[in-house]
């Protein structure tokens, strides 16, 4: 990745949040998975908090699950 271990961890923070929450909810599809989780995420977070935890969340989430982001998810961080 390239970036400093503080920040690689953080990432693996976004991604372990989001693989626990899957797996609690393996009745979402991908894109509600992804959308109630950000939905979660934002109570607690500010918009570009969760549009970052959305960028690292679809980049990461696959290499390590079976979970793939929907086609649309790159609105989330580029329009956002």
């Amino acid at each position: 990745m390239g970036h400093e271990p503080r920040t690689r961890r953080v990432y693996a923070g976004y991604l372990t949040a989001f693989l626990t929450f899957l797996a609690r909810n393996p009745h979402l599809d991908h894109e509600q998975a992804l959308l109630t989780f950000l939905r979660q995420e934002g109570r607690r977070s500010g918009p570009d908090t969760v549009r970052v935890k959305a960028y690292w969340v679809c980049r990461l989430a696959p290499q390590f699950s079976a979970w793939l982001p929907p086609t649309e998810a790159k609105v989330l961080w580029i329009y956002s």
